[in-house]
């Protein structure tokens, strides 16, 4: 019956997209598309054009979603429905000089960095700067298929700033590399282990760096690492490797229709709770414009919380969707499977979210 119901509610997605022949917005539901003018190989957030006041230009994103979570068991005294906003998310462009410019989000202040442009290849950031980890086309971060909705995410933080400084030299016309020192991932309390999603550490630094490269159009790869003590005497690293097509990668016929995007990121604890283990997560998205103007897509992730120690914050994430755009207002209608390791929890979750950036 859930299934029947579920398979409803995509028909009439597609239908609604063809009836309406809106352009496909092939935006990320989970990316927020600001975006700077910076070149490709070195830019983390993607800045609309905006409202520009001269040289200040304002962005931002809002949505309201409808969600259903625990949808397996309808009609109980466990589900829950409701509307609810996921981002409500201004930031702030300016360039007071030709060199200078700051960037910022004003109203939770998750995060705001100033850019010196030292040359045409070097940039200097500092302040509480977007960390150069991961996919830099991608504003958060889908390490774990995306469980969450909060600031807290599945694995980072689904916005990941820091206080500290981010040197950018790009490398060609295809590479660029960010190295930069920055405060610490943290434990959330004494005796417990550092939280990847939460806490930050205001005694200790870490630094890291992140080689992105583009060889051909529409293929972007990008490794990190990252190294620092999450607690006195007490350090961590950690290491990712993240892949992403475009639509068209090679001009070969197949691709018209396909993107794929996948990545991994595992962390060395040492000292922990448990002695010394391992932390990882990954995903895996592939999507298609064979529908458009609506564009489906099936996303995997799974998060490894203690490699030694199987819990309930082990989990898996299955999710499938269909996205369209109605004038400037993008439509995605998703249904999620989570999965526990232990303890399972009924949180299944559908959703049908609006969303517009500006």
């Amino acid at each position: 019956m859930k299934l029947k119901k579920l398979t409803s509610l995509f028909i009439v997605m597609l239908g609604l997209g063809f009836f309406l022949r809106a352009p496909l917005a092939h935006s990320e539901e989970e990316s927020l598309d600001f975006s700077e003018e910076t070149p490709a190989t070195t830019k983390d957030v993607k800045p609309s054009e905006g409202t520009s006041l001269g040289n200040i230009k304002l962005g931002g994103r809002v949505d309201l979603s409808y969600e259903i979570d625990d949808y397996e068991n309808a009609s109980t005294a466990t589900q829950r429905d409701t509307f609810k906003t996921n981002h409500f998310v201004l930031t702030l462009i300016a360039n007071p000089s030709e060199k200078v410019k700051f960037m910022g989000e004003f109203i939770n202040q998750y995060f705001y960095q100033i850019d010196y442009h030292l040359s045409n290849t070097v940039r200097i950031q500092g302040g509480k700067i977007l960390m150069p980890f991961g996919n830099p086309d991608h504003f958060h971060k889908f390490y774990g298929g995306l469980v969450g909705f909060g600031t807290t995410g599945s694995f980072f933080p689904l916005i990941w700033a820091e206080h500290g400084v981010n040197v950018n030299v790009r490398v060609g016309d295809s590479s660029g590399l960010d190295t930069y020192l920055v405060n610490s991932i943290s434990q959330t309390g004494t005796g417990s282990d550092p939280s990847f999603s939460s806490a930050s550490n205001t005694v200790h630094q870490a630094f890291g760096a992140r080689y992105t490269l583009r060889p051909i159009p529409s293929l972007t790869s990008a490794l990190s690492a990252y190294a620092g003590n999450w607690a006195p005497g007490k350090a961590l690293a950690m290491g990712g490797f993240d892949i992403a097509t475009g639509y068209g990668l090679l001009g070969a016929e197949f691709f018209k229709s396909f993107r794929f995007a996948t990545g991994i990121v595992a962390a060395q604890i040492w000292e922990g709770s448990t002695g010394d283990y391992l932390k990882r997560a990954d995903y895996i998205e592939l999507a298609s414009n064979l529908t458009s103007p609506v564009e489906a897509r099936i996303r995997y992730g799974t998060v490894v919380a203690n490699s030694d120690q199987e819990s309930q914050n082990d989990t898996q994430t299955f999710a499938i969707g269909a996205k369209t755009s109605v004038d400037a207002i993008g439509i995605l209608v998703e249904y999620q499977w989570n999965f526990e390791a232990v303890n399972e929890i009924e949180n299944d979750l559908f959703r049908i979210m609006a969303s517009l950036d500006f």
